[in-house]
């Protein structure tokens, strides 16, 4: 045996095999189990294993939290092995991770190929998806909407404040006796899960926000009563949609919704 061989043979029985990575991921961390399973692919191209081998790799990523650093295998999957069940696996945890990143059109597109399918259970996921994601895409349509809305609705009073020879870069009283308030929901949050905390992160900043352009321009106002009820109306108009864009920019919704159907546990 030359060489080259020998070097070549040591460093084959080096690579652990498809198996031994997979049962020890519990024993190393997971970047360092995505590195021996990439090196495993390039040293056997040819095998079977390839595609679960890919599908294990960006699965490991998005448990790390780094499921978009998968999508290059998914992707892969989709383009080496169309037409196969690895094919209709990649193209679901694509589906899933465009719902994550908000691209609406991929993750329509990708549960639209799987309903197309004829064999179960693909067809019956991919339509369950896309009952569920259609309806989540229209909520966040309505939340950015919403959500520029108010924006644009605070400046408008900040800029009629100043045009009014009011100071609306002075805290108003408002601000100052809600203070507390707003800091006490902030260091909250803290303690809360991360789709809790910010929801109320959103809350307590968006209604700062909010009643600091009011109370800027409201100062001045003199309060006739169809003022007061235009007004009142609008504070309402306000908190609602704020409500929404907190809830369904942190992810909430479902819980909300699932809460007011079967109460508080």
């Amino acid at each position: 045996m030359s060489l080259a061989s020998a070097l070549l043979a040591v460093a084959l029985a080096a690579i652990p095999s498809f198996d031994a990575i997979v049962g020890g991921v519990g024993a190393r961390p997971r970047t360092e189990s995505c590195r021996q399973m990439e090196q495993w692919l390039q040293e056997n191209p040819t095998s079977p294993e390839v595609p679960r081998g890919l599908l294990w790799i960006a699965r490991l990523r998005a448990m790390d939290g780094e499921a978009e650093r998968g999508r290059p295998e998914l992707e892969r999957v989709l383009r080496d092995f169309a037409g196969t069940e690895w094919d209709l696996r990649a193209t679901k945890e694509l589906a899933d991770l465009d719902v994550q990143e908000r691209h609406w059109t991929a993750a329509l597109a990708g549960y639209q190929k799987l309903a197309d399918n004829p064999q179960q259970p693909w067809k019956q996921i991919g339509s369950l998806a896309l009952l569920q994601v259609r309806p989540q895409r229209e909520r966040y349509f309505l939340f950015e909407g919403l959500a520029l809305a108010l924006l644009l609705f605070g400046v408008a009073r900040l800029a009629l404040a100043a045009r009014a020879g009011l100071t609306p870069w002075k805290p108003p009283t408002e601000i100052l006796v809600g203070a507390p308030v707003i800091g006490m929901l902030l260091l909250a949050a803290l303690a809360q899960p991360p789709a809790q905390a910010k929801a109320v992160q959103l809350l307590a900043l968006g209604g700062a926000f909010l009643v600091w352009a009011n109370g800027a321009l409201l100062s001045g106002a003199r309060w006739t009563l169809p003022r007061r009820i235009l007004e009142s109306v609008l504070g309402l108009a306000q908190a609602a949609a704020l409500l929404y864009c907190a809830v369904v920019a942190a992810g909430l919704w479902d819980n909300l919704v699932h809460t007011m159907i079967v109460g508080v546990e």
